[in-house]
């Protein structure tokens, strides 16, 4: 099963379509992050979900400038100095089809953060060639769930930060800057639990019910995925998935779809020859294969 909403969301928006989502809100506040950290770790306890990958993935507009190799490197330096990474990191700039992706990588034992400056070339006339700039962020944490709330709120301070220092000022450019950033920016966390068997149904929806309701949240819809059993007949009914999308005013961020606001995401996933139960979870939602 796949989720590649923001993926469509980006290429529309380099394509240059007006509307993937109906809406998306991205406001900055300090919300009880910690707190709601705190519920899934708790559930993962009591579930015995012992292993766990956080992941905080972020797209955002960053201006119409020209930045040569040297301008990418400082600016991608300079974030990753703002979230915590100041020397031994790995750099590269590669020409691609649409322009050129600057890339910063740092590998740690227990994390990796992996930040792009996109440009993306436009012929706006016989003579002149423009660049729109893009900044991708990327950050996976093993076993630490506290880590990936707080690093989320970093990311989104910092990144805030670059954009504020930007030469490129919002009134100088009027209302397509201001559009490109709503319809472009986004930040989410992913949690995937891992625990040893298959889960069944019923447990799914206690897990998933149980981190709802300590989020506060409500239920907007859900779904079982159901596969017929083993041919085998080895075990019973362990296709069973279990999905949920749901909304919490403890989380600010959302995406709208419709009339309905969602900003939670649980999803059940079953690797058969691993025999392993993935409990993932995702804020606005999961936008990662599972």
């Amino acid at each position: 099963m796949k989720r590649i909403i923001y993926a469509i969301v980006i290429l529309f928006v380099v394509l240059g379509v007006e509307h993937a989502y109906d809406s998306y809100s991205h406001k900055r506040t300090e919300k009880d992050e910690i707190e709601v950290s705190a519920v899934v770790e708790n559930v993962f306890e009591n579930a015995g979900i012992y292993e766990s990958e956080c992941e905080i993935d972020g797209y955002f507009y960053y201006g119409p400038m020209y930045l040569s190799d040297d301008g990418c490197h400082e600016l991608l330096s300079r974030l990753a100095g703002l979230i915590g990474v100041n020397s031994e990191y790995e750099y590269r700039r590669e020409r691609t089809d649409t322009g050129y992706d600057a890339v910063l990588i740092k590998d740690a034992e227990y994390s990796r953060l992996e930040l792009k400056m996109i440009t993306v070339e436009n012929e706006e006339n016989e003579n002149l060639i423009g660049q729109h700039q893009y900044l991708s962020v990327n950050l996976k944490i093993q076993n630490s769930v506290n880590s990936g709330f707080y690093y989320r709120k970093m990311i989104a301070d910092s990144v805030e930060k670059i954009i504020e220092e930007s030469e490129v000022k919002y009134e100088d450019l009027g209302y397509d800057y201001d559009r490109r950033h709503n319809l472009v920016d986004t930040l989410s966390v992913g949690i995937k639990g891992k625990i040893y068997g298959y889960m069944n149904l019923d447990k799914q929806k206690e897990i998933a019910g149980e981190i709802a309701a300590g989020m506060k949240a409500e239920i907007v819809f859900d779904n079982v995925e159901s596969k017929p059993e083993n041919v085998d007949n080895r075990r019973e009914n362990t296709d069973d998935l279990y999905s949920l999308y749901a909304y919490t005013d403890e989380i600010n961020d959302y995406v709208s779809v419709g009339m309905n606001k969602i900003n939670i995401n649980i999803a059940f996933s079953y690797n058969e020859d691993d025999n392993v139960t993935y409990v993932n979870i995702g804020s606005p939602i999961v936008n990662y294969d599972y």
